[in-house]
């Protein structure tokens, strides 16, 4: 959000000047919808990672490319995101890259890089919170323990629990940081679940 506010002046300054009344200018909108096609790169960076891992998997050259367009394809034609996300200012290409970049991350058996990714993803949007228990358990299963294939706790692996967990630690660390520090981690709890 700062860095969006740093180029958002160059639009319209008027833009910057908080108030409790709603504004819109051209320069604005202008703004608003060049800000989301451009954070779709990320998007375009998720694909990326996704098809560099599948390209590890499949050995057929044809096939591969096949699979790169129709995903390129499916995710960059999403009516979704053309019409809805870029007319109404929603950052969820961003989102969506973020999370194709630790999929693409796990496929690899970057599993560090993985978590991180989807950490992140969960710091700018909460409600990708419900697909975590299903990364807590792959994490848990795949990474954790030496043999994936079978539950035995002789082949769990303490420091690769503690790498996966400080990874996650840091994270949180950073983002909500700043929060505990000024005693306002209570707001934001409140607004991120406002029951």
């Amino acid at each position: 959000e700062f860095l969006l506010s740093q180029l958002a002046g160059f639009f319209d300054s008027n833009m910057l000047v908080i108030s409790a009344e709603p504004y819109d200018s051209a320069g604005t909108i202008l703004f608003q919808r060049l800000s989301v096609v451009v954070a779709d790169l990320m998007l375009a960076y998720g694909i990326s990672v996704c098809h560099a891992a599948l390209s590890d998997r499949i050995r057929n050259k044809e096939k591969c490319q096949e699979v790169a367009q129709t995903l390129t394809m499916l995710v960059f034609g999403n009516a979704g995101l053309l019409l809805v996300d870029h007319v109404h200012f929603q950052y969820n290409g961003f989102l969506f890259g973020m999370w194709l970049a630790s999929i693409g991350a796990m496929l690899q058996g970057q599993v560090i890089r993985a978590s991180a990714w989807f950490v992140v993803l969960l710091n700018f949007k909460h409600i990708f919170l419900y697909a975590a228990p299903a990364y807590f358990v792959f994490l848990l299963r795949g990474y954790c323990f030496s043999n994936p294939r079978r539950f035995d706790f002789r082949d769990f692996s303490v420091v690769r629990l503690v790498k996966l967990g400080a990874t996650v630690i840091a994270i949180f660390a950073v983002s909500f940081g700043p929060f505990v520090y000024h005693n306002r981690i209570s707001d934001v709890v409140s607004r991120l679940f406002p029951f």
